[in-house]
């Protein structure tokens, strides 16, 4: 059974430990150049041959492999039992069977044997709402990280935009979220882009979300959606901005419409919370 994209893009995670992510969408995770080479370059940045690395949420494996040839010795923790016996299977295959030490445990809650000089950790979806990184990093943060280690990557500045988008299609109107993958039409963008907040990954981050943002209208206009767009910073100068398989802009319709004028000043408020959804965050706006 494949997964769609929108599948990908907002994943559901279980408590019993056998995960919902089949093969297809580790495929395609694994097949996507730029996601896969800003890792490893970021990794390559940090990694000694004395490392000891961490990766939370490790998969079929290819970054605790490709750390394992590169340190002394790698923490593999993945929850889903299925995948986490696959990652075995290719490490058998790798020739660095010796060097990984696979743990089947929730990564937002895991200890591990001995502190570790760098945790990295990609469980990431736009703005970290939908899946479960800040809670792992917080985790990490508290009990995996030695006080001089390096966590990848190490923030995220997430964006946002005004605009609109077609949600009428004759008689029928349909009003959701979706990712603005290849071949999605974007919305037309009527304000200037604004910086909501940076999230510090090397530090311990608050799971809820409350701020504002004042935002000027550059079109006069029907306002129906915000666009939320994000930048990675996984090591410095290595910087992810968005694929279809890791954070992709997200489209996310206002509940209330507002007309504007060009030049016009306009309140966003926005509250959500991590390890939510997308759906279930708070985007209003309001003219000054």
């Amino acid at each position: 059974m494949s997964m769609s994209r929108t599948e990908h893009h907002t994943p559901k995670y279980n408590n019993d430990g056998n995960g919902k992510f089949n093969l297809s969408y580790h495929l395609e995770m694994v097949g996507d150049s730029e996601r896969v080479g800003r890792v490893k370059q970021a990794i390559d940045y940090y990694i000694k041959p004395d490392s000891v690395f961490c990766e939370l949420g490790c998969g079929t494996g290819i970054f605790s492999i490709y750390a394992a040839k590169k340190c002394k010795i790698v923490y593999a923790v993945e929850w889903d039992k299925k995948i986490l016996e696959v990652a075995k299977r290719n490490t058998a295959q790798s020739g660095v069977e010796g060097k990984i030490d696979f743990i089947h445990a929730d990564a937002t809650k895991v200890t591990l044997p001995e502190k570790v000089d760098i945790v990295f950790c990609e469980m990431m979806s736009i703005w970290l709402i939908n899946e479960p990184q800040v809670l792992a990093m917080n985790n990490a943060i508290d009990k995996l990280l030695r006080s001089n280690g390096a966590v990848i990557p190490r923030k995220v500045i997430n964006l946002v935009e005004l605009g609109n988008v077609d949600y009428r299609f004759d008689d029928v109107e349909m009003r959701a979220s979706i990712a603005e993958f290849s071949g999605i039409r974007p919305p037309r963008i009527a304000t200037e882009s604004k910086v909501v907040n940076i999230v510090n990954l090397q530090e311990k981050n608050e799971l809820k979300i409350s701020t504002s943002v004042n935002m000027i209208s550059l079109v006069s206009g029907n306002l129906n959606c915000v666009r939320l767009s994000s930048i990675v910073e996984f090591a410095p100068e290595i910087h992810f901005y968005s694929t279809d398989t890791l954070m992709p802009v997200t489209i996310v319709p206002l509940k209330d419409d507002i007309m504007v004028k060009e030049g016009e000043t306009i309140i966003l408020d926005i509250e959500y919370s991590c390890r939510t959804s997308v759906d279930d965050s708070v985007f209003k706006i309001r003219k000054t």
